[in-house]
Parts: structure tokens; C-alpha cells; sequence
């Protein structure tokens, strides 16, 4: 539509997902849940198909990649987004990363201002270490909920906006929240559409979304070349081991870029020339040979297995749905309050 590009977004709920089908469907580009926390601020936790789905989407080579985290209030926000970092930069994603702000436990217990100061944390904390600025998901009815004075930090951000119309037509549009002016991706459907299966996901619907600009334009935004599959077809990932500490190099062979792959660290690569492979350190590309006793590469195959059965949409809280659509405001506060304080 418009020449706007289409995408896919997901987490565990999505179940398995063949990236070659939803490649063939029309998508672009993929996006994933990465990481959470508890409710209570309790513990972390990485979403349980991380690995798997982005095992096999940078197996294939044929998507641009990126990756979010859902962002709790009850959590020290400089942790959070540490643990996001640990698996942000397991894989080369071409999209910077994304938070996910939308918890509505904040505006049911009035914890706006702390909500946004946790993001306000986040980011800032994700942008140095990265040395990119992260996208923010929200919608214009969550946001309506903060005072102005709380969010206008978002400002400099781009934005994913969640609405969906009953009809997307050339002259549709979402609407923006303050303090945006623009949007950079729309989510414009989610729960109910029944397009799973088309874009090769186990979940019987499927989030899709459209960047506001033609590939290249995409392209030019994230900086980078369009994808393209490994030789060996895309069926391949490495996992790179470190047994000891070597120089990255810009090139195979090439001089040292400074920065050091540790041993204990683990890297994945979908790039092989010669024996040397391509990695990703804090958010730079280089190499490291796997012809030495200091590495030890396992190979894996990509190939998805056969579609298991559908499962049910995601049941997680998505922008535009309220839980408990049964209860009260007030009934919902107190359970909610009942649950955190006792």
C-alpha cells in the first residue's frame, strides 16, 4: 500500500515460524520479542523462542532483523536493559533496538511518571551502548494516559504505532500520540486476522505492520545494503565459541578493529569465508578466524521442520484491548493493588 513496506512482528506466542514462507508472503522484515520481566520485579527472563526464531531468520538471510524488550515499571530500568543488551547483540540485527511501551498496569495503579522515567532510563542506557537510537511501540490511546510534561523526552525517538482500522485503505492512517508528529512503522493489524499460517507462523493470526517509505528507503534508514542468503542457501548459522581471546578483524585477515572476542563469550554468524567468520561486537561488524584452537564452531541447520498445529492468538495485552473486560475500572485497580501490595 503506497509503496509502504510490509512486516511481521512476534514472540513466543507466534509458536514456530517458517521465515522462508513469510518471506514469500511479501515480508520485509521481522521483529521479535527478545525480553521481559516478571510482574513484581522479581527476575528477567528471555522470551523461550528467541534463540530458535532468530536462529533461523538469520539462518535464512532473507529478512531484516530487529528486537524488543517489554518494558515492566517494578524493575530497576538500567538491569533491564542490560539483560536486553546481552541478547541484542547475540545476532547482527539490522533494526536498532526496540522498546515496548505499553504495560497498562501503570495508568490502573496512576505509576505514569515512573513508567516514563523507567523508558527515559532504558533508552538512554540502550543508545550508548549501542551507539543507535531505539524505536519506541506505543499507541496514541496509551499515551493519552501521560501528562505531557512526562513524555515529551520521547520526542527524538521513532515511532511504532499500534491502531487498527477495520479497513486499511491508501488514504488510511493511524493516529500519533504526543509528542510525535510522525510515524516511522505502523502496526495495523494483530489479533484476528487469521493470516498466520499465510506468513508461515504456527499462531493462528499474525501481527503485520508497514514502514511509511519504500524498501530502499528502509534501507537507507537502518544504514545498511539489503540481506542476502549465505551460499549454502541459507540453511546454515554458526556458533562461534570463544575457547580464548582473539583480535576482530575488519576484514578475514585483515587489521584489528581494537575490540577483543573474550573467552566465555558466544557469537552466531551467517557469514563464512575461508575459515573466517562475520560477528557482531557492541553493535560493530568484523571477523574472527575459526582456524585456531581458540574458537570452536558448531553448525546449524536452519531448515524449518514441518508447520505443528495452529495455535490460539496471542493472549498477551496488546495496545487497544483492555483485561478483564468484564470488571469495573475500580475492580480492576483493586485486584491489580491486591496483587503488588497484598
Amino acid at each position: 500500500m503506497n509503496g509502504w513496506v510490509l512486516g511481521a512482528d512476534g514472540s513466543h506466542w507466534s509458536g514456530s515460524i517458517n521465515f522462508a514462507k513469510m518471506a514469500d508472503a511479501g515480508a520485509k522484515y521481522y521483529i521479535g520479542k527478545a525480553s521481559d520481566s516478571a510482574r513484581g520485579g522479581s527476575y528477567l527472563f528471555e522470551d523461550r523462542r528467541f534463540t530458535e526464531h532468530f536462529d533461523q531468520a538469520f539462518g535464512r538471510g532473507e529478512l531484516l532483523l530487529g528486537c524488543f524488550h517489554w518494558l515492566q515499571p517494578d524493575i530497576d530500568p538500567k538491569r533491564a536493559a542490560d539483560y536486553f543488551l546481552e541478547r541484542y547483540f547475540r545476532y547482527p540485527f539490522h533494526f536498532p533496538a526496540v522498546l515496548d511501551f505499553e504495560e497498562k498496569f501503570t495508568y490502573l495503579t496512576g505509576t505514569q511518571s515512573h513508567y516514563a522515567w523507567c523508558a527515559q532510563v532504558w533508552l538512554d542506557e540502550v543508545e550508548r551502548a549501542t551507539g543507535r537510537v531505539p524505536i519506541v511501540y506505543t499507541a496514541k490511546w496509551y499515551m493519552d494516559h501521560f501528562q505531557d510534561k512526562h513524555v515529551g523526552f520521547f520526542r527524538k525517538y521513532p515511532l511504532w504505532v499500534a491502531q487498527y482500522p477495520w479497513v486499511v485503505t491508501s488514504l488510511t492512517r493511524p493516529r500519533v500520540p504526543y509528542p510525535w508528529d510522525n510515524w516511522k512503522i505502523w502496526q495495523y493489524s494483530a489479533d484476528g486476522n487469521s493470516r498466520g499460517a499465510e506468513f508461515g507462523m504456527q499462531a493462528k493470526s499474525i501481527d503485520l505492520n508497514y514502514f511509511q517509505g519504500s524498501y530502499e528507503d528502509l534501507l537507507a534508514w537502518l544504514g545498511i545494503s539489503a540481506p542476502m542468503p549465505p551460499e549454502n542457501g541459507g540453511d546454515t548459522l554458526y556458533v562461534i565459541e570463544m575457547l580464548g581471546n582473539m583480535n576482530i578483524r575488519t576484514t578475514p585477515n585483515g587489521s584489528a578493529t581494537g575490540q577483543y572476542a573474550l573467552k566465555g563469550e558466544v557469537y552466531h554468524s551467517t557469514e563464512e569465508r575461508n575459515g573466517w567468520y562475520r560477528i557482531i561486537k557492541n553493535g560493530v561488524a568484523g571477523w574472527i578466524s575459526g582456524l585456531t584452537q581458540w574458537t570452536r564452531i558448531t553448525e546449524i541447520d536452519t531448515e524449518p521442520e514441518p508447520m505443528p498445529e495452529p495455535i490460539e492468538p496471542d493472549p498477551e495485552p496488546d495496545p487497544g484491548t483492555s483485561p478483564d473486560p468484564d470488571l469495573t475500572l475500580e475492580e480492576r485497580v483493586k485486584r491489580l493493588e491486591k496483587a503488588v501490595f497484598g
